[in-house]
């Protein structure tokens, strides 16, 4: 499968889309394939950014635990938005996938 920066946009079923990625990442990753750098902003607008393991992820979301009163969880609460980015370097070096941006 070819991953590029459109495929999200372009599919009807992201969700179904990220569970093939992620199957793909688990048979070549041989650590963690579900950590995830999770990004947040402070209330002055500042970012942090994180590792944390994903847990599940469904057709509302995606899952990990945390602690509300964390830093990471006042952030997430005080602006109700945070981004990931997960880095499967073996599936890039697999030339598997193609990614750009």
């Amino acid at each position: 499968m070819k991953l590029t920066t459109d495929d999200f946009t372009e599919k009807s079923e992201p969700f179904a889309l990220f569970n093939e990625w992620l199957g793909d990442a688990v048979k070549t990753e041989p650590n963690d394939p579900n950590a995830v750098a999770l990004a947040t902003v402070d209330k002055d607008g500042l970012p942090n950014v994180r590792m944390v393991l994903l847990k599940g992820f469904d057709t509302q979301g995606f899952v990990f635990y945390t602690n509300f009163e964390s830093q990471k969880g006042v952030e997430i609460l005080g602006s109700m938005k945070a981004a990931m980015c997960f880095h499967w370097k073996n599936l890039a070096a697999a030339g598997s996938h193609s990614g750009t941006g």
